[in-house]
């Protein structure tokens, strides 16, 4: 959702560049193994999460678009919030465990 929105927004587009930075990359499995550095369109990096769940791209797309994971993070709380989702808690973009994260 939060990446759609920041489409329709107007922030960026799926032509805009996803760079993957060295905590990115450090995702573990499964991911899709870019290294540091690495940059793709944001089109490919939603592909990428969708065919193969790419935790380190998810993590590279939260990071380009909402500044930092924490920020990213904040923004997936609001839009769960606005869903009704009052049991849920978002702390990385990639829904690995986290003892802050749950729903």
């Amino acid at each position: 959702y939060v990446t759609f929105r920041a489409i329709a927004a107007g922030e960026v587009t799926l032509d805009s560049p996803i760079k993957v930075t060295k905590h990115s990359a450090g995702e573990p499995p499964s991911k899709m193994g870019f290294k540091p550095g690495s940059v793709m369109r944001l089109d490919n990096a939603l592909k990428m999460m969708l065919v193969k769940s790419a935790n380190d791209i998810a993590m590279a797309v939260g990071e380009n678009i909402g500044g930092t994971q924490a920020a990213f993070a904040d923004r997936m709380n609001a839009e769960a919030a606005r869903l009704g989702m009052t049991g849920t808690h978002f702390v990385n973009p990639n829904g690995l465990y986290s003892p802050d994260q749950y729903t």
